[in-house]
């Protein structure tokens, strides 16, 4: 019996030894590296072998952590604890192994800012020309909580970042100004996956297509702001194929065909609770596109949409010329207003809130994202009352304790039938290009649309309550059957 059973046991003892011995001879997998900047200098790691972020000066700088994060391999995180400026110097541009240039990203990688208006990554365009950084193909990285700025990508793509083939990169609450390239992709070429969080992209230049992102792939922008941006050919913002825009502004962009342009069959482009204005010489430009609760207005000359099927809900085109959406609840035709930075849009602060209100505080009809009272009811009954909170005035946005002008706490949720959850938080529009770097506030909400009676304009950007999005397309489709299509 004892022999029968170590006979019966003998197979899994052997199985087990087996696998001891395969897990045993497999090379480990690589941990989380971390490397903690405490040096703004621009400056090389003084032994790649040793997997210590040491510089010349004795400190870790970001040139030396990036070069430790590729040599030692696996995933990296590299944490950014010094407030100021982290300036490119070092030469020579064009190389691969981030010793000179932009920063070359060789494994996935992590860098973590202070905050956008704290830490700012730039190049020293005195010193040496070349983009900010450059993720190699098939790579993940992510940028948070930083500014990255003046890059020069001379005769090259991506003024702040390239993203090779296959790779992934994220944006999570930074801001990209003030870079430009030789070839497209004034801030960001993207040979990949692009996410932007919360991220403003403003003021860049390309002399080629896309003003602030050239995209080969895919593009997804969430809360986010592209504003301000050039290109000499197409696509002032983007230049891409497939896109979406979730609670985000376009606006103020310049290019050739559209400040969205998605021009390759077949594309595939989604706008959702989004606003698209002034860009020039229009809007949008596509094969295929849907617009959800969101905006088109105050483009160039070319109307608002060049689309050949643009499917539309509960959206506002100011001029439909060049495209027939098709889909319910829309209103055409109408203006909603200047865009920001024009006469009585209201001034954008650097800190994307709302700039000082207007002599007078009173708003007057159809000038656009106003500052004061707005006198008269609004169309759409509980839904208008909802979002205004039944307090009579509309404020443009909240300052960064989260009150009104009045000092009343508009972060403080509602009780009864208008409590409900909290949306996601939206920046504002572009500053103007002498303001401070914008920041993204998260006590700001979502946009909502409201029509004033008697006028057929007047866009307002509120903070809203309970189910005010969902609701939006509900005002629309209200003041459609009050004063007409």
């Amino acid at each position: 019996m004892r022999a029968l059973r170590v006979r019966s046991i003998m197979p899994f003892l052997l199985l087990a030894a087996s696998m001891a011995g395969v897990a045993a001879s497999a090379p480990a997998a690589h941990a989380t590296s971390t490397f903690t900047v405490n040096s703004t200098a621009d400056l090389k790691d003084a032994d790649l072998g040793d997997g210590v972020c040491k510089a010349s000066n004795g400190l870790c700088t970001l040139r030396a952590a990036v070069q430790q994060a590729n040599a030692t391999g696996g995933t990296a995180v590299i944490k950014l604890s010094k407030l100021g400026t982290y300036s490119i110097t070092l030469g020579p541009a064009g190389e691969e192994a981030a010793a000179g240039g932009d920063l070359d990203i060789h494994t996935d990688t992590t860098i973590k800012g202070l905050g956008a208006a704290k830490t700012i990554v730039r190049v020293d365009r005195t010193k040496v020309k070349d983009r900010v950084f450059q993720v190699a193909a098939n790579v993940a990285a992510t940028f948070s909580g930083i500014t990255i700025a003046n890059g020069d990508a001379v005769g090259d793509e991506g003024g702040a970042i390239e993203n090779k083939s296959g790779s992934t990169v994220r944006l999570v609450r930074d801001v990209l100004r003030d870079n430009k390239a030789g070839g497209s992709g004034g801030a960001v070429s993207d040979g990949g996956s692009l996410f932007l969080v919360d991220t403003v992209i403003d003021h860049n230049v390309s002399a080629n297509n896309g003003g602030a992102i050239r995209d080969y792939f895919e593009v997804t922008l969430v809360g986010s702001t592209l504003s301000g941006n050039t290109a000499a050919g197409g696509g002032g913002a983007i230049d891409g194929d497939r896109f979406s825009l979730t609670n985000s502004t376009v606006e103020g962009n310049t290019g050739f065909g559209a400040g969205l342009l998605a021009n390759d069959k077949p594309d595939k482009v989604a706008i959702v609770n989004s606003t698209v204005s002034g860009n020039s010489p229009t809007n949008l430009s596509a094969h295929t596109a849907t617009l959800t609760n969101s905006i088109l207005a105050n483009s160039g000359s070319g109307g608002d949409c060049n689309v050949t099927k643009l499917t539309s809900t509960n959206s506002l085109i100011e001029d439909t010329t060049n495209c027939a959406p098709s889909g319910s609840g829309n209103l055409t035709g109408t203006d909603p207003g200047p865009p920001h930075g024009e006469p009585g849009a209201g001034r954008r602060d650097g800190d994307g809130m709302p700039g000082p209100r207007p002599a007078g505080g009173e708003a007057s009809p159809g000038n656009g994202l106003r500052h004061g009272r707005v006198r008269g009811p609004l169309p759409g009954g509980d839904a208008a009352d909802r979002v205004r909170g039944a307090r009579g005035h509309v404020h443009g946005g909240l300052g960064g304790d989260g009150r009104g002008p009045g000092g009343e706490n508009l972060r403080r949720p509602l009780s009864g039938s208008q409590a409900g959850p909290r949306l996601r938080p939206v920046p504002l529009a572009r500053r103007p290009h002498d303001a401070p770097a914008p920041v993204v506030h998260r006590s700001v909400r979502a946009r909502v649309l409201l029509l004033r009676p008697g006028h057929g304009r007047g866009r307002q950007h509120l903070p809203v309550r309970p189910r005010a999005v969902r609701e939006r397309g509900e005002v629309i489709r209200r003041t459609v059957e009050r004063y007409g299509r």
